[in-house]
C-alpha cells in the first residue's frame, strides 16, 4: 500500500556507499568536563518496578466513535513509587487528547528504584500507552482510501510538497486506526526524503516502525524497516541501524548480496571501540533528544544557536550550559541517558561520541 517516491521500489534511502565514512575519530575538543563525581564504589541497583497501572479512557472521535493510537509519555518515579514531571513527548493522532493519559500515569505506583537497598529517585522513565481496540475495524475505511489515493496521484505526478500537506491533513482528520497511522507515517517518510528532508523523514518512519506499537506488518513492515535503516545510516544513528537490521532479518531472509545485509556487516566492523561516532542533529518545532551510546560527547558544526542541554540519567538530572568547545563525560554511576537539545528553531549541528578511553587518557 505503499507508494515509495524514489525509482526500484525505494530498497533504501541515500545509503553511503561504505557505512566506514561515517565512522571517524576527531580531534580532542579545547576542554573535558566529567560531570559530577567519579563513580561511585559497586553497588546492587535496582530499577523501579510498576505495581499499580491505572489505565487512561479509551479515545474517541467528535462523532463518539472509538479511535486507535498511542501517547508517549516521560516521568520521574520518586522514592516514594509515585510518578512526578509527567509530560508527553509523542502523540498519535496528533489531534487526541492527552489529559486521560497524563492524569493516569501520575497515578501510576511503583516499586521505587533502589541503590545498595535504599529507595531513590528514578529520572529517565519513558512508556508507550497504546489504544488498540476491539471494535475498530482492520481494515482502512473507505473515506480513508479515496483520501489516501489522491496521496498517491499526487506522488505520481511529484507534486511532493502538495501530498505532504494531504497527508498531515489525514493524519490530522481522518486517521481512526493504528495501520492508517503506519501507512502515512511511512509515507510521510518517504515524502521527507524526496524533500530532502531527512529529520522530520526519521519522525515519521520511527512512528510506523516503533517495535512497541503494531501498525504495519508483513512486506509493508519490511520494506519500512529498510527505509529506516537508510535513514539511519544517513544521520549516524549506527546502532538503532544495526538493531532496526536484526529486526528486518527476522522479518525475511536476506540474500547474501542483498545491500541492507552488506551494508550492515561494513558497519559492525566500521564500528570499533576506539572510532568517535558523529551523529546529525536538527531542532524543528521542538527539542532534539538522543539516547547516547557512549558516555563523553561533544558538539560541532553548529549552523545556528543553541540555547543549553539537559541530561536525564537514570540517577540524575541536570541541565548543562552549551559550549561548542567543551567535551561532556558522564559517569558510569548516572545509569543509561537522554541528551536534549534546546536551540533556535532550525538550528542543526553534529554530536560526536568520543571513545571514553580517549578523555581519561589525556
Amino acid at each position: 500500500m505503499l507508494k515509495c517516491v524514489r525509482p526500484q521500489g525505494c530498497p533504501h534511502v541515500g545509503v553511503v556507499a561504505a557505512a566506514s565514512r561515517k565512522v571517524f575519530r576527531l580531534g580532542a575538543l579545547a576542554a573535558a568536563l566529567v560531570l559530577g563525581a567519579g563513580a561511585a564504589a559497586a553497588q546492587d541497583v535496582a530499577p523501579p518496578r510498576l505495581l499499580d497501572r491505572v489505565d487512561a479512557e479509551a479515545p474517541k472521535n467528535s462523532f463518539g466513535r472509538p479511535i486507535e493510537g498511542w501517547v508517549k509519555v516521560r516521568y520521574s518515579v520518586l522514592a516514594n513509587g509515585t510518578t512526578a514531571d509527567v509530560r508527553v513527548v509523542d502523540v498519535m493522532p496528533p489531534r487526541m487528547s492527552t489529559k486521560a493519559v497524563v492524569s493516569a500515569v501520575e497515578k501510576w505506583k511503583f516499586a521505587p528504584a533502589t541503590v545498595g537497598g535504599e529507595p531513590v529517585d528514578w529520572f529517565n522513565n519513558e512508556s508507550l500507552v497504546v489504544f488498540d481496540q476491539e471494535d475498530v475495524p482492520l481494515e482502512p475505511s473507505p473515506f480513508f482510501t479515496r483520501a489516501y489515493a489522491q496521496v498517491i496521484n499526487l506522488v505520481n505526478q511529484q507534486e511532493y510538497e502538495k501530498a505532504k500537506k494531504q497527508t498531515e491533513t489525514m493524519l490530522e482528520m481522518q486517521t481512526t486506526r493504528l495501520n492508517e497511522i503506519g501507512v502515512l507515517q511511512a509515507q510521510m517518510a518517504m515524502l521527507n526524503v524526496a524533500t530532502s528532508n531527512l529529520h522530520d523523514a526519521y519522525d515519521a518512519i520511527l512512528r510506523a516502525t516503533d517495535p512497541e506499537v503494531v501498525t504495519l506488518q508483513g512486506s509493508d513492515l519490511a520494506g519500512a524497516l529498510r527505509y529506516r535503516f537508510g535513514i539511519e545510516l544517513e544521520l549516524g544513528r549506527f546502532q538503532s541501524a544495526l538493531a532496526t537490521y536484526d529486526r528486518l532479518a527476522a522479518l525475511e531472509q536476506l540474500a547474501d548480496d542483498d545491500v541492507v545485509k552488506t551494508q550492515a556487516e561494513a558497519l559492525r566492523q566500521a564500528l570499533r571501540p576506539d572510532a568517535a561516532v558523529a551523529v546529525k542533529g536538527r531542532v524543528a518545532r521542538e527539542p532534539w533528544s538522543y539516547a547516547p551510546t557512549r558516555r563523553t560527547f561533544g558538539f560541532t558544526e553548529v549552523n545556528g544557536t543553541i540555547r543549553g542541554l539537559e541530561l536525564e540519567c537514570d540517577r540524575r538530572k541536570q541541565a548543562l550550559e552549551f559550549s561548542q568547545d567543551v567535551e561532556w563525560s558522564i559517569p558510569e554511576s548516572w545509569g543509561s541517558c537522554v541528551i536534549t537539545v534546546d536551540a533556535r528553531r532550525d538550528t542543526t549541528f553534529t554530536l560526536v561520541e568520543f571513545p571514553t578511553a580517549a578523555v581519561a587518557s589525556e
